[in-house]
Parts: C-alpha cells; sequence; structure tokens
C-alpha cells in the first residue's frame, strides 16, 4: 500500500523491540500436528510446492513430564514433508537466539517416558516421526551429548532418567536444506523482521505468540505477516485474552483486530474456533477463553 495505515504507522512509531526479551518458551511435540494438518487439508491441494513460515517455535519442555531443552515443531514438519516426497520452502523465526542456534546444531529429539503416560497421542505421534524418518526408537537411561535439562525440573533428573527418554535423529536431509537455503532459520523480531527476500508463504503458523506482544507489536507482526503471505494463503494464530498479563488480540476478547482491520490488511477468517480451557495457576484454576483462527489472505 503507498500509504500506510494511519493505525499501522502510529503502532510503528510506538513499538520498539525489547532490549531483554523474557518470554515463556514451552513447546510441545504434538504442536507440529497442526501444521502438518492444514498443509494436507487446505495447502497442498492448491500449492504443490508450499512455502511454510513458522513463528516463535519455542524451545523448553514442561517442568514435570517434559523439563528439556528441545525444539520439535520444524523438525516434526520438515519429516513429514520429506516422506510425502514434497518439494518445499520453510522460513523459521524466533525472537530469542538460543532457540535459532539450538535448531541449527541440533541433531536429535528427545522425550521423557512420562510425556509418554501423560499425553497418550504422543506415543502415535513419535511412531510416525519415527516411521517418516525411516528410525527405530532408542530408549536412553543415562545422559548423552545433545540432552539437556531446563533449570529446576520439578523431579530429580534421575527420576527422568530412570523412567526412560526416548530419542531419535532430526531428518536426514534437514541440514542440508539449511545449507542450500531450502530451509532459513532466522533470529528477529516477526514484528520489525524483513520477510519482503523471501517467497511469499502459503501457510504460516503463529500460535501462542502474539499475546507475548503489545498491541503495536502485534499489529506490525500481523501486517508483516500478511504482506508476506501468498492471496489464498493461511495464517494459523491463536489468542488467550489477556491471561496471565499477555494482551488480547481479537476485539472478542477485548484486542484491537476486528473485521474492519482485517479487511484493511487484506485478510478474512476461514475457519475459528471459541472454546474454554480450564489452567491451573497456583492454588487456583482460571477459566480462559481461547480463539483459533485460520486467516486467509484475499
Amino acid at each position: 500500500m503507498n500509504c500506510e495505515l494511519e493505525w499501522l504507522a502510529k503502532a510503528r512509531k510506538q513499538y520498539k523491540t525489547p532490549d531483554d526479551v523474557s518470554v515463556r518458551a514451552e513447546t510441545n511435540f504434538g504442536r507440529a500436528n497442526q501444521v502438518t494438518e492444514l498443509l494436507e487439508r487446505k495447502t497442498l491441494p492448491v500449492s504443490s510446492q508450499p512455502s511454510i513460515l513458522l513463528v516463535g517455535i519455542g524451545s523448553l519442555g514442561d517442568h514435570f513430564i517434559n523439563p528439556l531443552r528441545c525444539t520439535y515443531t520444524p523438525f516434526v514438519t520438515a519429516a513429514w514433508l520429506d516422506a510425502k516426497n514434497v518439494q518445499y520452502r520453510m522460513v523459521v523465526v524466533d525472537i530469542i537466539d538460543s532457540i535459532i542456534e539450538d535448531v541449527r546444531k541440533r541433531e536429535r529429539l528427545y522425550l521423557t517416558h512420562f510425556y509418554f503416560e501423560d499425553y497418550v497421542y504422543t506415543e502415535d505421534d513419535w511412531k510416525r516421526y519415527l516411521a517418516h524418518t525411516g528410525q527405530q526408537d532408542r530408549v536412553i537411561n543415562s545422559r548423552e551429548d545433545g540432552l539437556v535439562f531446563i533449570d529446576h525440573p520439578e523431579l530429580s533428573i534421575e527420576s527422568y532418567l530412570q523412567s526412560g527418554i526416548h530419542t531419535a535423529g532430526i531428518p536426514r536431509q534437514f541440514r542440508d536444506k539449511v545449507q542450500s537455503g531450502e530451509i532459513t532459520l532466522i533470529s528477529d523480531d516477526i514484528a520489525e523482521v524483513d520477510l519482503n527476500c523471501y517467497s511469499k508463504f502459503d501457510l504460516v503458523e503463529c500460535t501462542n505468540v502474539l499475546y507475548h506482544l503489545p498491541a503495536a507489536g502485534q499489529m506490525l507482526a500481523l501486517a508483516n505477516i500478511a504482506h508476506a503471505t501468498n492471496k489464498n494463503g493461511l495464517i494459523l494464530v491463536n489468542d488467550f485474552g489477556d491471561y496471565n498479563g499477555g494482551t488480547p488480540l481479537f476485539s472478542e476478547l477485548g484486542g484491537w483486530l476486528n473485521k474492519e482491520r482485517l479487511k484493511q490488511l487484506g485478510l478474512v477468517v476461514d475457519e475459528s474456533t471459541e472454546t474454554q480451557e480450564e489452567i491451573p495457576d497456583g492454588r487456583y484454576t482460571d477459566v480462559v477463553t481461547i480463539i483459533r483462527a485460520l486467516l486467509k489472505k484475499i
């Protein structure tokens, strides 16, 4: 657009990437399922060589059942695409340098046995990953290079090792694709990173990210993503309202993003779900409204 929207121009003046980035970076193995499900159901039928953007991938597990420093989504998504012989391009953006370095250097994935017990679908997800990458499951009971725990896990490290930790290598072609540029890893703020030098995206996954940003940062981030998305491309976002000090996104939860601003960004809601979830918070349980929306570029 030749003349920037007034509210977006104001956001640009207000927003500054924080010098000290301190955000929750929890992630889980099943997060990639929402990417692969959308690829199969929505993207691949219309784009056989998709370009994918993953934003804010996380690297930390749960303090109790999976207290490992481990990133999953880029590897699980790549394994699924490789198994289907899909030619693709992938860009991964995270504001935390160490997360991008983890993806760049990681050789193996790890999951505690407790995680298998608490999340009933994880074992099936893990078996699919092994099948996609042509590997056998290996369970370790002692430390090895690459196995790193977060600070102050709920149980002793020995407890997790005694129970068993499942491990497998990253997809065989992943490192080669990073070298060739088919997979690009970027340490930057999604509100300000320049995405113009990459192919426009057919699918963007940006969940559990935007509520970390103030409203001005959300505006810039979504405008940045929308500008970099192909016509009919899809953007997956979610909103927890103001839970735990977060900033609401959708106007339904008190945020800035209404139908008019979506239209101004060239977006419409393709699919949307609104659910209520009980989340334990110390001695109490909060009831949180969650909106999960699939936005389409028009």
